[in-house]
């Protein structure tokens, strides 16, 4: 069975524990008091006799015992279900809610005796605010003890009830604390009072404001919406998508065939390595051509000089250079003269030489 009241159509009744027989009794007998049973749990209305017979007097009476019967059921699983579990424990076997009523008030009224009094002034003297709950709850349960203890040679003043207070409290009360000790004359619902108002100024000052608490949720719901639309449905990270994953996005598969195909498609020159250009237009390639034609063309034009007569351009007869066969076919710029007197002729692209006189 859980901590948690026990709620009725007709109001609700704190669990029955060892300090709260007082407050209990009234909460329970007032519900008892409502659906008619409170005569059947003193003892004042007894059950009636079993009818005999079919007349009509005999069916009125089986309607009262039925109603008696409903109602003594109904009065039992109150006082039950409105127990703790350590003290439901006392009823166990027990379904009349007159014999019930009694071993509570004998066990649980710890008022009608002097140990019973002595327990609970004990119990209020070592009582104090458990972390975590509201200072209300520690407030109720003083109560219940100073007014179970009303009247009686262990009753609590108003003033150590105050003072009770003032030294259990932790520390961040102790500037109200301060202040209401100052103050003359101040009751105990006013001490209650305004310690509960700085209990909620507290936590008005440690909760952030309700703009910023909206923001925040908002962007938490945001991030939640986003963390679940990636992780069920689908979700491209390239394109932002929603009808496919990263792996079947089209773009992406474009955009690495393109570069694929542009890598594909480099030239690489076979000659000197490099790449935008092939052997044929290679630029080393071309200036190695044109040094090496270079060198052809001087050595060509040593032939004035050379071995084929004394100005004949090197025939192939290897004579005087006199004839066709004696004729240069060195560079034009070259004018080799048969005598050296007379310029030669040009005819077409090939340089004649003067006929050779007979006297020489």
């Amino acid at each position: 069975m859980s901590d948690k009241p026990y709620k009725h159509a007709l109001g609700t009744i704190e669990l029955l524990k060892s300090t709260n027989y007082a407050t209990w009794k009234r909460s329970c007998r007032r519900i008892l008091e409502g659906i008619r049973a409170w005569n059947i749990v003193t003892g004042e209305e007894v059950e009636p006799n079993i009818p005999v017979g079919f007349n009509a007097a005999a069916v009125a009476e089986r309607a009262v015992l039925t109603n008696y019967l409903d109602r003594r059921a109904h009065a039992a699983a109150i006082i039950s279900e409105s127990c703790s579990q350590e003290v439901e424990i006392e009823l166990e076997g027990i379904s009349d809610p007159a014999q019930m009523w009694m071993i509570l008030a004998a066990r649980m009224d710890a008022v009608g005796t002097a140990v019973g009094r002595m327990m609970l002034l004990w119990k209020f003297q070592t009582l104090k605010p458990t972390p975590g709950e509201p200072i209300q709850s520690y407030f109720s349960q003083l109560m219940e003890i100073k007014n179970q203890l009303v009247g009686s040679d262990e009753a609590i003043s108003d003033a150590s009830f105050k003072t009770h207070i003032f030294t259990t409290l932790p520390s961040i009360f102790s500037v109200t604390v301060e202040i209401l000790q100052s103050r003359v004359g101040i009751t105990v619902q006013e001490v209650i009072d305004a310690l509960k108002e700085c209990e909620r100024n507290k936590a008005m000052m440690i909760k952030p404001d309700a703009v910023s608490e909206a923001l925040n949720s908002q962007q938490s719901e945001k991030g939640k919406r986003g963390q679940g639309r990636r992780k069920g449905n689908k979700w491209c990270s390239n394109c932002k998508a929603t009808s496919h994953d990263t792996e079947y996005c089209w773009k992406l598969k474009n955009q690495e065939g393109n570069k694929r195909k542009r890598k594909s498609n480099q030239i690489i020159c076979y000659y000197c390595g490099d790449e935008g250009h092939t052997q044929k237009d290679c630029p080393i390639k071309r200036r190695g051509q044109a040094a090496r034609s270079g060198n052809r063309g001087s050595f060509g034009r040593l032939g004035d000089d050379g071995p084929g007569g004394s100005g004949s351009g090197g025939n192939r007869s290897g004579g005087n250079g006199s004839g066709r066969n004696g004729s240069s076919h060195s560079n034009r710029g070259n004018r080799p003269s048969g005598n050296g007197n007379e310029p030669d002729r040009i005819n077409g692209r090939h340089l004649i030489a003067n006929e050779p006189n007979d006297s020489e």
